[in-house]
């Protein structure tokens, strides 16, 4: 279903992260998308495209957090928002928050946390802006046409 993931994303105006095809990348990932989800109130969809599934190594865990809302609280508790219902007139106000909200926290949360990596020589002359999962392939290709840094070694200079 990685073809459609993208479109599903777009359409549903959800945030998508796609990472590298590499572990650590990965693992990442999924920690940025909890916490982008908390700061920005959205749902955020991790991409892992077919190639991540070769992938194969360690990485460091970390410890479960608490909820800050746990199911018990919430059922001995239950609160009704009429507001909270994506049914018409309320959706026109979900997606003005989006627009004002929403948008703005999730633009300001990747740029401070730096999501989008930038990858490859400082001294490249030229780069390209990709999503994580093509970078490896984005690449290769670059290199194979022969681009070269400043000081004649082959590079490619990405952001994903």
């Amino acid at each position: 279903m990685q073809e459609r993931t993208h479109a599903f994303a777009m359409k549903s105006q959800f945030w998508l992260l796609d990472p590298r095809p590499n572990l650590p990348a990965i693992v990442k990932a999924v920690g940025d998308g909890f916490e982008l989800s908390e700061a920005s109130n959205t749902p955020v969809m991790l991409m892992v495209r077919i190639r991540s599934c070769h992938v194969t190594g360690t990485f460091a865990t970390k410890d479960n957090r608490q909820p800050e809302l746990s199911v018990r609280e919430a059922l001995s508790n239950p609160r009704s928002d009429f507001a909270r219902v994506v049914l018409p007139p309320m959706s026109f106000a979900h997606e003005q928050d989006k627009v004002r909200n929403r948008w703005p926290a999730a633009e300001k949360f990747i740029r401070e946390r730096g999501l989008n990596e930038v990858l490859g020589p400082k001294e490249a002359p030229v780069g390209i802006v990709v999503q994580g999962g093509t970078r490896t392939g984005c690449c290769g290709r670059w290199s194979g046409w022969g681009s070269r840094t400043s000081t004649g070694r082959r590079g490619c200079r990405s952001t994903c």
